[in-house]
């Protein structure tokens, strides 16, 4: 928008720069349109992208079959947190809660150069790890299972939830993928991921089961069992 700060532009352009060659994708095109003040809150930025199909791309979820292993390649929650701490300076928190903001493209194309039986493979952004896994199996003859202690989230993302009143499930991710892939091929891409910076946190947190039809379950730490729906309600502003 009109009077939008030149030093911050140019930091954006850097970043997009870099992230694109991290990416080994090229920037074909681009245009820009000048709007009135006070009517983006800034800067919005609009991208298409052209690709090929992978040989081994997902085989979609209705492949899903019994025992199929879901992985997840980091923390969960950490991006939506930063942002609500970063919007409201007052809780005062002294932590070391950061975006997981990243490419995922070495996490996409290790996973596919192990495995032919991935089902289907997504970015856990907007509604987090909860409604991602529940679009998987909606109206589907599967559910999913997953294990409260294998979930990968920080002590301190826990924490803040707990004292603001999220669920971290529900919270947006920008550096991490979620996975479901045949059990056989769970530990080779596992090994893999761990290899990458932004896959150390990496876990098998679940399998498909065919005992819950179209539901995510969750196996508590307590021993009991939990629904985890999809997300209701925008816990924050529209991030992503």
């Amino acid at each position: 928008e009109e009077g939008f700060e030149k030093k911050i532009l140019l930091e954006i352009l850097d970043s997009i720069s870099k992230s694109s060659s991290q990416c080994k994708i090229r920037i074909a095109a681009g245009d820009t349109k000048v709007v009135e003040k006070n009517t983006l809150g800034g800067i919005i930025i609009s991208t298409s992208g052209i690709g090929a199909y992978h040989p081994n791309r997902p085989l979609g979820r209705k492949k899903f079959t019994e025992n199929d292993s879901v992985l997840v390649s980091g923390n969960i929650g950490n991006h939506g947190m930063s942002i609500f701490l970063a919007r409201n300076p007052e809780n005062l928190f002294e932590g070391n809660v950061k975006s997981d903001c990243a490419p995922i493209i070495d996490l996409s194309e290790q996973a596919m150069a192990i495995s032919k039986d991935i089902r289907i493979m997504r970015d856990p952004t907007r509604g987090g790890l909860g409604t991602v896994l529940n679009e998987f199996v909606h109206e589907s003859d599967f559910g999913i299972e997953i294990d409260e202690e294998e979930v990968p989230v920080s002590s301190e993302v826990k924490t803040l939830s707990e004292l603001f009143g999220f669920n971290y499930f529900h919270l947006p991710n920008e550096g991490m993928l979620v996975l479901v892939a045949a059990e056989k091929d769970s530990a080779s891409i596992l090994d893999a991921w761990k290899k990458l910076p932004e896959g150390k946190e990496a876990k098998r947190i679940g399998r498909v089961s065919s005992e819950y039809p179209g539901k995510v379950v969750l196996n508590m730490k307590s021993s009991g069992k939990k629904i985890i729906d999809m997300l209701g309600f925008d816990m924050l502003p529209r991030i992503c």
